[in-house]
């Protein structure tokens, strides 16, 4: 069973923001103590790199791994998809 970050959020230390579209920055943000690591699949992506962003997340969330998942703002082109990717890895 995946930790649940929610706890660590009301406590946190230091977040560390990943952007979604760089998967190598995840283990060094994880290693570094980060309480939590949150991959960001908002604007610190490119729209040309949103659905790569969204498969990096999904992979490092399913290989049990726990971060939290700052989404794009509802009403854009990619928010469902970004919800739906959070959701299914225990989000909201």
């Amino acid at each position: 069973m995946r930790p649940d970050p929610a706890p660590s959020i009301a406590a946190a230390r230091g977040l560390r923001f990943v952007p979604g579209d760089r998967p190598d920055r995840l283990a060094k943000a994880a290693a570094s103590g980060a309480d939590p690591v949150v991959i960001d699949l908002g604007d610190a992506v490119a729209p040309a790199d949103e659905a790569a962003a969204r498969a990096h997340a999904t992979t490092w969330l399913a290989d049990g791994h726990a971060a939290v998942v700052r989404i794009n703002a509802a009403g854009t082109a990619w928010s469902e998809s970004d919800l739906a990717t959070a959701v299914e890895h225990g989000g909201p």
